[in-house]
């Protein structure tokens, strides 16, 4: 498993971290309207408000 993750880690588009979180009814919901606004945004040509980006 540790090769693994070091493996993963010499990736630039890859990020771990020790974040857990439980599945409840509110993550599930704020996930779904999270990722329909991010569809609505690319769908139009917007910014994207929820973009991840990389900068070193």
């Amino acid at each position: 498993m540790d090769e693994q993750i070091a493996r993963l880690m010499t990736f630039p588009n890859v990020l771990i971290t020790g974040h857990q979180a439980f599945l409840t009814q509110e993550a599930l919901s704020q996930i779904a309207k999270t990722t329909l606004l991010n569809l609505d945004e690319l769908e139009q040509g917007s910014e994207l408000s929820n973009e991840v980006t990389y900068s070193e």
